[in-house]
C-alpha cells in the first residue's frame, strides 16, 4: 500500500511541476501570418483605416525563450520591440505593450 501511495505522490508531483513551465513546443521564434479579429481590435482602440492598414502590414515576429524557472516573451516589429523577461508560467504578469498600455 505504501508503494502505491509513493508512486501516486511521485506521479502527482511530476505532473504539477510540468504544468508550471512553458511547453517546449511553444519555445522558439516565428512570424505572425494571421491574427483573427485584429482589425476589429484596432478599430475599438480608435485607430483609423490608414493606421490599421500600416499596423497589419508591418509584420510581427514573436519569440518565447526559457530562462531557468521563468520564460521570456519578445515581440519584434519594424518600429518597436516589446520584451517581457522573468515571466512565471501560470501567474499573472503585467507589462507594457506596443501601444505603451499595460497588458496582463
Amino acid at each position: 500500500m505504501q508503494l502505491i501511495y509513493g508512486i501516486f505522490v511521485v506521479i502527482f508531483a511530476s505532473t504539477a511541476l510540468a504544468v508550471n513551465q512553458i511547453p517546449d513546443q511553444f519555445l522558439g521564434k516565428w512570424s505572425v501570418e494571421k491574427s483573427d479579429n485584429f482589425d476589429e481590435f484596432l478599430t475599438a482602440k480608435g485607430y483609423g483605416w490608414l493606421m490599421r492598414t500600416l499596423i497589419k502590414n508591418s509584420g510581427m515576429t514573436k519569440a518565447f525563450e526559457k530562462s531557468g524557472a521563468t520564460f521570456n516573451y519578445k515581440i519584434f516589429t519594424p518600429t518597436k520591440d516589446v520584451i517581457w523577461n522573468g515571466i512565471h508560467f501560470g501567474q499573472p504578469y503585467v507589462g507594457k505593450y506596443l501601444d505603451d498600455s499595460r497588458h496582463q
